[in-house]
């Protein structure tokens, strides 16, 4: 169980390397978790619509931290 805030993982990418985030045409959405750690996320179900990118929310599932990938079984808002 992690709680943080859906972001776009190329926007943040983007910030961390110091560089402006251009509106970009594609989002692909991500999980920054309250530690800092960003996610990019294995399920595109409803929950994790584009108008998501800022919501805070507790996720459960499984992280696969080699691969950076986290696949959530429940979003709770």
């Amino acid at each position: 169980r992690v709680s943080g805030t859906f972001v776009c993982i190329l926007c943040e990418t983007r910030v961390e390397a110091g560089l402006c985030t251009p509106p970009e045409l594609r989002h692909e959405p991500a999980f920054c978790a309250d530690n800092g750690e960003v996610w990019r996320l294995m399920s595109a179900g409803p929950d994790f619509a584009q108008a998501d990118a800022g919501r805070t929310a507790t996720i459960e599932g499984v992280a696969f931290p080699q691969s950076g990938f986290l696949r959530a079984n429940s979003v709770g808002y």
